[in-house]
């Protein structure tokens, strides 16, 4: 991906009226004839290797793939960054939420566009997002003055009870500190009020939640599974660890020493490919300050919550191509069974948004969609940002069933399938 500047192409920023919104971002690619290439800013053009057959014997016709935005391979992390995040940090900061998947199969980029690479240009949608989350938050109060109840909320300590709890507290060694913080900020924080921001790290795997943060967590996971609670619209991950954060680089040395802990297997594609969806937490919990004092009001009515969930979602490669039997066998259907769940919510969402009508969506099928449920009810922005490398070895792949992207409508992966004329002949 580049990370040398900002991408001087053209963007058009159209105003959304949809909750779900996909993204591709194209992986560069140096070998010869591609099979997906941009096509303009919002349409990816298939052109399927020689010889390459479907199961019904047909070859692959070209196909047109749309998205409510493509990146291509001059666009940067910072371009990556301000289309897909920067105006859901906006939201957070407001008490509003925001929900960002990444998706796609091994090399295709996924993990260079979350989290990039130790250094001010290379580094990912987590730390850049951040760094303008802390830069946007002016009146943080001290540590441990709020904390988490529970029960997906938040209480007040006195200030007495905060400064004995923050003696109890090891500072955080930190390791990530080798770049420049970005200085990008956005607006809306309501300068009455005071915040604290709180971070959580969940793993599913085989459809259990594990607590990513839990230091006992091992490697067998015996017994260290965690249930999803109902709290009114909102579900959550019953006892989950949250951790109070003040920097970037606290927040990228705790990623770091987590995911020492995700599950992971050797496949023939990938020496440690992922063999779970990771749920990465950002709440900022704000509430207005007292008149007496630099110290939030204790009243739960007043507390405002702002969420931000980065999803990594484990990839769907098929057994053929990574050799997989046994237990990493069972893993891949639990995979492709959670990802064929996401893509009956997304459709769900779309009709419900092209119609303008409620249409039940289906969150129950898994966990990965009931942790969502109340983003899929309307209560905030769902994006994707499916990565998509152009080697023609994994045509197939990227074209995956299993993918929930393959949606068939405008910005959400409509399809055209071409004539040999070069025109549109039908849709999907």
């Amino acid at each position: 991906m580049a990370d040398e500047r900002s991408s001087s192409r053209p963007r058009k920023h159209k105003k959304k009226k949809e909750s779900l919104e996909v993204l591709c971002r194209l992986t560069p690619y140096a070998g010869h004839d591609p099979a997906i290439r941009l096509y303009n800013e919002t349409t990816v053009i298939t052109s399927p290797p020689a010889g390459l057959l479907q199961r019904s014997g047909s070859p692959y016709p070209e196909a047109l793939y749309n998205f409510g935005y493509v990146f291509d391979e001059s666009e940067s992390q910072q371009d990556v960054f301000d289309r897909s995040t920067l105006d859901m940090i906006e939201q957070v900061i407001r008490g509003k939420n925001g929900l960002l998947f990444t998706y796609g199969v091994t090399g295709s980029g996924k993990t260079y566009t979350m989290t990039g690479k130790e250094t001010s240009k290379a580094c990912g949608i987590l730390p850049r997002a951040m760094d303008v989350l802390f830069n946007s938050l002016p009146c943080q109060t001290d540590r441990c003055v709020f904390y988490p109840d529970g029960r997906n909320g938040f209480e007040v300590r006195s200030e007495e009870d905060a400064a004995i709890s923050r003696e109890r507290i090891e500072e955080l060694e930190t390791e990530w500190n080798i770049r420049i913080s970005g200085s990008k900020k956005v607006s809306g924080f309501n300068d009455g009020m005071v915040s604290a921001v709180f971070v959580s790290y969940v793993e599913i795997y085989n459809n259990l939640c594990y607590d990513l943060f839990d230091e006992t967590l091992t490697d067998d996971r015996m017994n260290k599974s965690r249930d999803l609670r109902v709290n009114g619209s909102a579900v959550y991950v019953d006892n989950l660890t949250e951790i109070e954060v003040t920097s970037t680089e606290q927040v990228m040395e705790l990623y770091v020493r987590a995911q020492e802990r995700r599950k992971v297997a050797e496949t023939i594609l990938n020496k440690t490919s992922s063999r779970s969806h990771s749920i990465f937490n950002v709440r900022v919990v704000m509430a207005p300050c007292r008149s007496d004092c630099f110290h939030p009001v204790d009243d739960p009515n007043r507390m405002v919550i702002g969420q931000l969930s980065l999803v990594d979602l484990a990839g769907s490669e098929r057994t053929k191509r990574t050799g997989n039997n046994g237990d990493r066998l069972v893993e891949a259907g639990k995979i492709n069974q959670s990802l064929m769940a996401l893509r009956q919510c997304f459709e769900k969402i779309r009709e419900r948004d092209r119609n303008n009508v409620m249409a039940p969506i289906p969150y129950r099928d898994s966990k990965i969609t009931h942790l969502f449920k109340n983003f899929f009810e309307g209560s905030g922005k769902i994006r994707m940002i499916v990565c998509v490398n152009p080697r023609p070895g994994d045509f197939e792949e990227n074209l995956s069933y299993g993918s929930p992207t393959v949606l068939r409508e405008d910005q959400v992966g409509e399809v055209e399938i071409l004539s040999s004329e070069g025109k549109c002949s039908q849709f999907w």
